[in-house]
């Protein structure tokens, strides 16, 4: 998983003091004595002396705490969610996959950009230009059978995730700005190639 971000000063804005808001809230948050019939200004105390976590430097905006229905699913009710924004620069990304025979570690390198605002959609964002270019990057991960889900750092380096999977013993691809299609298509042949044998030579 991508590495715990550093922390800075500043705390993040809790949510309205609704009562949704405080059901959202740790079980902490809601004692004997800040119940569903505490005043709104006490109930949103509870909830930010409980909830507020320092703001990891990876991010550009403050986190807020935001109830709203979930669309999605079976569970269409109201539910709690941080929203907030990543900060501009280069990260990377990294999933596993389960290709049968064995597991492969894919990483990736990203520029994350500004983003437009997204108001009806308030969750936790970022966005990225996958490297060396889009087409080259999302062909790339496209062919070592990335998954739609991954994990994300500004922090590790393919050096971190190159030594996971020796580590672990398991296959490890990247994808970064020297990349090209023709000789990734090529490595992906010969580990194909190298893991059957050595499979089954064990």
């Amino acid at each position: 998983m991508a590495s715990v971000p550093k922390a800075t000063g500043r705390r993040p804005a809790c949510s309205a003091p609704s009562e949704s808001s405080l059901r959202a809230c740790p079980p902490a948050a809601r004692s004997s004595r800040t119940t569903h019939s505490t005043s709104p200004a006490t109930a949103a105390h509870a909830c930010r002396a409980t909830c507020s976590k320092y703001v990891p430097s990876s991010l550009s905006t403050s986190p807020k705490l935001e109830v709203h229905f979930l669309g999605i699913g079976i569970r269409k009710q109201q539910t709690a969610r941080l929203v907030f924004t990543s900060k501009v620069g280069p990260g990377i990304k990294a999933t596993v996959v389960d290709l049968g025979n064995r597991f492969r570690l894919i990483s990736q390198e990203v520029e994350c950009i500004e983003p437009k605002p997204m108001p009806n959609l308030p969750v936790a964002s970022a966005l990225w230009v996958p490297q060396p270019t889009f087409e080259i990057g999302a062909g790339a991960w496209i062919l070592a059978g990335g998954t739609h889900h991954s994990a994300f750092s500004y922090d590790i380096t393919e050096e971190y995730w190159e030594d996971f999977a020796e580590i672990t013993g398991i296959e490890y691809v990247k994808i970064n700005k020297c990349t090209e299609i023709s000789s990734f298509k090529q490595q992906l042949r010969n580990n194909e190639v190298y893991y059957m044998l050595n499979k089954a030579l064990k």
